[in-house]
């Protein structure tokens, strides 16, 4: 059932697709050659072809079996992400893999990422709130860190240096890039960053974090709902552009996890534009809302 209509669907291994009529008539037009004598092919394939309303229009095609699935949800303390032949239950715990047979309930297709993830077995990142255990466990200088407590300790590990997104989030949000090179030749030298400095880049890239973790939860409070808004890391007048940082990308990337719909923000009459959601169904999971381009509004 999507927008209050009945639909076409294909189910396979827990996994549920939409199909139009059209594709239900030209797959058993393509079954009925395949298995029918040469001799009765053409008699058969007229019956088909004169009687094609008859057979796969909407008042034969809606005596199929009616099903009503119930699909996977999140929970508050759990989220799937479901990929080919497998999925991922996440938990504050870890990360449990097992095989889309296994789903208690059904998946839409389109949910379902089409390749075949590989669950790692150390953590890519590590994030550590600094407070007084922290700088006990790691013989720390408590005099240096006390000024940081509350800050953020962040830990990348070997397979981190494979993950290009995880890359560009952290060169997105380091805005002391200048203090890895040499101010007179220009080239690459020894971080020389500041603590200050560093904390900094840390809580960028934790926001970051964050923010992506919570837009692909599913889980809704309705009385705690929250906007993600991605901003220029450099403030400026109203129609200057400092963009290309990544705020497209980033948020593109999400719509290649979860089913999203982007709505353009140029729009001078937004608010009043009534079908602004038009392309919005109860399987989207994201409304992605952006403004084509840098240019601050």
């Amino acid at each position: 059932m999507v927008s209050g209509e009945d639909q076409l669907c294909h189910i396979d291994n827990k996994v549920v697709g939409i199909l139009n009529s059209y594709r239900i008539r030209d797959y058993m037009i393509e079954f009925t050659e395949a298995v029918l004598e040469e001799k009765d092919k053409d008699a058969v394939m007229n019956m088909f072809f004169r009687g094609g309303k008859m057979y796969f229009g909407p008042d034969s095609l809606s005596n199929m079996k009616y099903v009503n699935p119930m699909f996977e949800i999140a929970d508050k303390n759990y989220q799937y992400l479901f990929f080919k032949d497998m999925f991922w239950k996440i938990t504050a715990d870890g990360i449990e893999e097992k095989p889309l047979s296994e789903l208690q309930n059904y998946v839409w297709k389109d949910k379902v990422n089409d390749f075949k993830a590989t669950l790692l077995k150390n953590e890519m990142v590590t994030v550590d709130r600094i407070d007084e255990s922290f700088i006990k466990k790691n013989n720390l200088d408590s005099e240096k860190y006390s000024e940081f407590i509350g800050q953020f300790d962040v830990s990348l590990s070997k397979e981190s240096d494979d993950c290009h997104f995880l890359k560009f989030l952290g060169n997105t949000g380091e805005f002391f890039w200048r203090k890895f090179q040499d101010p007179k030749t220009r080239q690459p030298t020894h971080d020389t960053r500041s603590f200050d400095e560093k904390f900094e880049t840390n809580l960028h890239l934790v926001s970051k974090m964050t923010a992506i973790g919570y837009l692909l939860h599913k889980y809704r409070d309705k009385s705690c709902e929250k906007a993600v808004i991605g901003m220029d890391g450099k403030l400026s007048e109203v129609g200057d552009s400092n963009g290309r940082t990544g705020k497209s990308i980033m948020g593109m990337a999400i719509g290649y996890v979860i089913p999203q719909i982007y709505i353009g923000a140029k729009s001078k009459d937004l608010e009043g534009d009534a079908f602004i959601f038009e392309e919005v169904s109860e399987k989207t999971d994201r409304c992605q809302k952006g403004i084509l381009g840098d240019r601050r509004q």
